[in-house]
């Protein structure tokens, strides 16, 4: 079950970062691209790899995009506490200016 969410995760990622990169022509898209969606992507495909072979050069390469795939991790949890605190600060400034 493990390697099906690493498999799905993997080429979802890898996909949906090429699709940005060959049709959205902007450069955020690049940036999300290969800041999150490369990272996770070849993380959780060299997981599959590293679960194989854990002492083989994929084990290697796997150690080497965590910290990648890490900071992707926490690039996403930032930008979505950012909307979180967006949204409450707009909801707070609407119930503000409503007459009482």
């Amino acid at each position: 079950m493990l390697v099906g969410y690493l498999a799905v995760g993997g080429l979802g990622g890898l996909y949906g970062g090429f699709y940005l990169a060959r049709e959205v022509h902007h450069w955020l898209a690049l940036l999300f691209s290969l800041m999150v969606l490369e990272p996770i992507g070849l993380t959780c495909l060299l997981a599959i790899a590293a679960m194989i072979a854990p002492d083989s050069a994929a084990g290697l390469l796997f150690d080497w995009s965590v910290p990648r795939a890490r900071r992707a991790a926490a690039i996403v949890g930032i930008l979505y506490l950012l909307l979180v605190a967006g949204l409450f600060g707009f909801v707070m400034l609407e119930w503000m200016r409503t007459p009482t």
